[in-house]
């Protein structure tokens, strides 16, 4: 699937026809993991005298994912990373990341980064790459590029992701919060979500299977979503997981009539 830096899907945090057998919503308070192969589009990410960001797969709101930043350093050249974020409460109040304004004196963005100056041995920058991006809930979050990695660990509590919604190519697809749009230029090929923390064992699992994916439902796993991005209709990229949990491709004219009602 390409992403043009302008387009986007998502799966809401509930399924308004209650399709979907595992919501996205309890999603947050577990143990999970997002593992995709994709390709960046660097040159066209590119913002003269900006970094810029795109977001691969993230939750909206308090941004939590995985996200692609260009830009040049102070020596003129091209720095290209990953970052993952998430934000922690500073206190032991449960506060929620969905829609609303995150309060910097209440909470802690929190985030890792790899990037080109540092990997340039172990990481195909300019081509086809696997991530995994590894989330032990209230205990910290790894992110795995080819085979580079790198870990962080919270000493505080997670914010409330339940109301926020998934989204693939963009950190947050309602163009209401056009400053947080951050839309992906690239390439995905293979997306799979699962309930569980990963081990070595099962990022190589999950790989391997790239021309099966639904034969992972056959493993203890617990995936959520899986798609190759075949299986698609002009508005929908259907989850080979069987829990109901298409992608959808967001339409800004839709969402205003939904969000009117």
């Amino acid at each position: 699937m390409k992403f043009d830096g302008e387009t986007s899907w998502y799966i809401p945090n509930m399924n308004s026809n209650r399709s979907s057998s595992y919501p996205i919503s309890d999603l947050w308070d577990k143990d999970f993991t997002y593992c995709f192969r994709f390709k960046v589009d660097w040159e066209s990410m590119i913002v003269k005298n900006k970094w810029n960001i795109g977001g691969i797969v993230v939750r909206n709101g308090a941004n939590f994912g995985v996200n692609a930043v260009v830009g040049i350093d102070d020596e003129g050249e091209i720095l290209k990373a990953f970052e993952s974020t998430v934000w922690t409460s500073k206190g032991e109040e449960k506060n929620s990341a969905g829609f609303e304004y995150v309060d910097p004196d209440k909470n802690i963005c929190q985030s890792i980064k790899i990037d080109s100056n540092n990997s340039k041995e172990t990481i195909n920058w300019d081509g086809w790459m696997n991530c995994c991006f590894v989330n032990g809930y209230n205990l910290g979050m790894t992110l795995y590029i080819d085979d580079y990695e790198n870990s962080l660990s919270y000493d505080t509590q997670m914010l409330d992701y339940s109301d926020s919604w998934l989204w693939v190519g963009c950190c947050n697809g309602f163009h209401a919060s056009s400053i947080e749009n951050n839309y992906f230029t690239g390439e995905i090929s293979h997306i799979g979500l699962f309930q569980k923390a990963f081990d070595e064992k099962d990022k190589q699992l999950f790989f391997e299977n790239l021309d099966d994916l639904s034969s992972l439902n056959n493993y203890d796993l617990n995936p959520i979503t899986l798609s190759d991005f075949k299986k698609i209709t002009p508005y929908k990229v259907y989850d080979l997981s069987e829990n109901g949990n298409h992608f959808a491709l967001y339409d800004e004219e839709w969402a205003s009539r939904v969000w009117s009602l």
